[in-house]
């Protein structure tokens, strides 16, 4: 399936001497079209909202120059709701909502940037997936998803 580009928030809080965090994690995407494997070619008017709660574990490295490299992973539990509007444009065919639970994996690479001791200006690449959820209703086949995504994060971290 397509997807637009979206923008979604995170909002983690950890024990960095530890290495630990919890990280929650919100995006929402439009469907564009796409091929299903059990339904076929479709164009539809759709919502896909992904809230996810992780586990992850970050390596941070100084290198000078109020400049900290970082990585880690993360797994967790995701909340995928998917809001199936419309299907081949007949605009008065509601097909209906579809919601499944299921874990996720992410990894992360990136950098920040101190602005004070307490504040930092943190850029980040990461990599996010899902195990494919099983959605179904009265009115459809029973379909999967593959629910995986690159992001790009901006931000800023507080430490406490």
């Amino acid at each position: 399936l397509g997807f637009d580009d979206s923008f979604g928030f995170s909002a983690a809080i950890g024990w960095q001497p530890k290495g630990f965090e919890l990280e929650y994690r919100s995006t929402e995407h439009e469907l564009v079209s796409g091929t299903l494997p059990e339904l076929g070619v479709i164009t539809a008017n759709a919502t896909r909202t992904v809230e996810t709660i992780f586990l992850n574990a970050v390596a941070r490295q100084q290198l000078g120059l109020d400049i900290t490299v970082f990585g880690g992973v993360g797994l967790g539990y995701s909340s995928i709701d998917f809001d199936l509007r419309s299907l081949g444009g007949d605009t008065d065919f509601d097909v209906g909502q579809f919601s499944e639970d299921t874990i996720a994996f992410q990894g992360f690479i990136g950098f920040e940037k101190a602005i004070t001791d307490d504040l930092g200006f943190v850029t980040q690449l990461g990599w996010f997936q899902a195990d494919q959820p099983r959605f179904e209703n009265e009115l459809t086949q029973p379909f999967t998803m593959d629910v995986k995504s690159p992001s790009l994060s901006l931000g800023l971290r507080y430490e406490f």
